[in-house]
């Protein structure tokens, strides 16, 4: 989908680690994301692309429990979905699982920890093509 503003793009950004997942949606709403969700559960997350479906997925590619982020952005491509997905990880390479070819499917990105705002803009913009952005990155 071409998202022309950001208002209009709607964001989820999962992580286990409220502190890390409040910054990011402070930088998100900053950029002008004005429907920016934290959810901090698979279930939460699942729930939250189902009912709005998002533009772009952040995922912490290192959360504890239950499933992996890589099996989670599987299952919100179902449905012929293409919603892209950014992962960070506190990982110093890419990860195995998101080299393999199962990711070349739909567009996804991957930031190590701690990410920087101008690296995540980047990636952002790569993601989303069509967002045409007046702001500065800040």
């Amino acid at each position: 989908m071409n998202w022309q503003s950001p208002d209009q793009a709607a964001i989820v950004i999962f992580t286990p680690a409220v502190i890390i997942g409040q910054g990011l949606k402070r930088q998100f709403e900053k950029w002008g994301f004005a429907h920016t969700r934290l959810v901090t559960t698979p279930a939460q997350l699942l729930e939250a692309a189902h009912a709005t479906l998002p533009a772009l997925v952040l995922l912490d590619a290192d959360p504890e429990g239950e499933m992996n982020s890589f099996v989670l952005a599987r299952q919100l491509q179902g449905e012929d979905r293409q919603i892209p997905a950014l992962f960070i990880t506190k990982a110093l390479h890419q990860p195995i699982a998101f080299q393999s070819s199962q990711f070349t499917t739909y567009p996804h990105g991957w930031l190590p920890k701690p990410c920087h705002a101008e690296d995540l803009w980047g990636q952002v913009r790569l993601l989303l093509p069509g967002l045409k952005q007046e702001q500065q990155q800040g």
